[in-house]
């Protein structure tokens, strides 16, 4: 009887071992990563049926980024690229940067690059398929001539591609249109992680977060969608002596707070504006002593004067494109769109003519042939120069009297001279008040650094302070 006992107990046993053998197989056989991945390879296919480009090689792994650390501690692990694959990549960003009729980098009054909605932007494309395939008028036209099997197949491929906006995984739905999505542009960047490139610091570096795991829960904590309820814990652990200086943070904040599949989440993702409280790791300055101080103000005069120059830069390349516009415009209309398209293609063949300048003609007729093979006539093109025209100075009336300005040194002056016009609303004229007061500003820290500077250097006022 005792054999038997034993017999079934080891029997049972190797029942229980075998089914948590089997949760193991199956979560490394099908982790959560992979669905997001499936769902790009999925995207990029479908991408590819409308730009004629094969989708890129992928494969389906576990993606990471290690970070030695300075102190030759153990290294950092960071694997939210494992479902985030898409946050360098262009065509899933709902902007993109804008240029000008020149091809330069269109800057707003703060020298940052402008954006504009991108019309390659994938989400959107999906969504514009799905509005078509589910059109019922074209569905019902297909009914009504007996096509019953291709409207079934319509509605079918809708309904594939609806799938792939959305992940559910246990109890939650995921937007998957968030975790495919290319990064943010930061302050002046003009592509992804131009100033902190991902591979030097990853992105618990700035988002915070668990950068080691590979589901939703456990890489984000407790903050994922407002599905996040505290379990209820009657009695809360607590520990048997209190030692306010050596007990973990954890031991109070999350003691009671997270069910059981957050335990000892200490690392919850940080989102919105929270995110710039990790930025002063890293972006510290010293105000110990008088040294650093006069370095401080010498490092904030240097970034007001780079600040000043990109706020310039902006300026000048929308009052290049203004220029162009002009002429443009006067060529179009006084010698005809074929003469101005042969104008310009023989100033391309012009080797005489800087890189620069080059660049900007083959921009222009890159723009007029654009149009032209768009099927607009030449009134139609003389409408939209003019509308972008009228974007920049803010009214058709100084639109017409910048007409008749020609040359940089007189629309220079235009500008100036209309700058307080109430009809003075547009873009360049926001540039120009901001260049007029950044130059006013920047004269004003110039006085202040001279004045602080012979301050500092008075020997008598330094054994004063200290």
């Amino acid at each position: 009887m005792r054999s038997d006992f034993f017999q079934w107990t080891l029997i049972f046993l190797g029942l229980v071992c075998a089914a948590l053998l089997s949760v193991f197989f199956y979560r490394e056989m099908f982790p959560e990563y992979r669905i997001y991945q499936k769902d790009y390879i999925a995207l990029e296919e479908f991408r590819s049926t409308y730009t004629g480009e094969p989708p890129p090689q992928f494969n389906q792994e576990v993606k990471q980024i290690v970070i030695e650390r300075d102190d030759k501690g153990p290294p950092v692990v960071d694997r939210c690229i494992s479902c985030h694959v898409a946050l360098k990549l262009p065509d899933f960003s709902p902007t993109k940067i804008a240029y000008d009729i020149n091809g330069n980098l269109e800057l707003d009054e703060r020298g940052w690059p402008k954006t504009v909605p991108n019309e390659n932007y994938v989400w959107a494309k999906l969504q514009q398929k799905i509005d078509e395939l589910t059109d019922d008028k074209v569905n019902e036209q297909l009914k009504s001539q007996g096509e019953y099997s291709k409207v079934s197949q319509r509605l079918a491929e809708a309904d594939t591609l609806k799938k792939l906006k959305t992940a559910k995984v246990g109890d939650h739905v995921y937007d998957v249109t968030k975790v495919l999505q290319m990064h943010p542009l930061i302050g002046r960047e003009t592509r992804p992680f131009e100033y902190h490139p991902i591979e030097e610091y990853g992105c618990n570096s700035c988002h915070s977060g668990n950068g080691r795991g590979l589901t939703t829960e456990k890489a984000h904590g407790p903050v994922f969608d407002g599905k996040y309820h505290a379990e209820f814990t009657p009695n809360k652990p607590q520990f048997l002596e209190e030692d306010l200086q050596n007990d973990p943070k954890f031991s109070k904040v999350f003691n009671a707070k997270p069910g059981h599949d957050l335990l000892f989440q200490t690392t919850p993702i940080l989102v919105g504006s929270l995110m710039q409280a990790k930025c002063i790791q890293c972006h510290q300055s010293s105000q110990n002593a008088i040294k650093s101080a006069v370095d401080a103000a010498s490092m904030v005069t240097k970034q007001r004067e780079k600040q000043s120059q990109e706020i310039e830069k902006g300026f000048e390349r929308e009052k290049d494109a203004l220029l162009s516009l002009l002429e443009l415009s006067r060529s179009v209309k006084e010698l005809g769109l074929e003469k101005t398209l042969s104008l310009l293609e023989g100033r391309t063949r012009d080797y005489s003519l800087l890189p620069a300048q080059m660049e900007k003609i083959d921009s222009q007729l890159s723009t007029l042939k654009k149009m032209q093979a768009q099927g607009l006539k030449q009134e139609q093109i003389l409408q939209k120069l003019n509308e972008q025209i009228v974007s920049i100075l803010g009214s058709p009336g100084l639109a017409d009297e910048a007409e008749k300005e020609r040359g940089k040194t007189a629309l220079d002056r235009f500008l100036q001279k209309r700058l307080d016009d109430p009809r003075a609303t547009g873009t360049i004229f926001v540039k120009l008040a901001q260049v007029n007061l950044e130059n006013a500003v920047r004269q004003h820290i110039q006085d202040t650094e001279t004045s602080f500077a012979k301050t500092v250097s008075d020997q008598k006022t330094i054994s004063e302070m200290k």
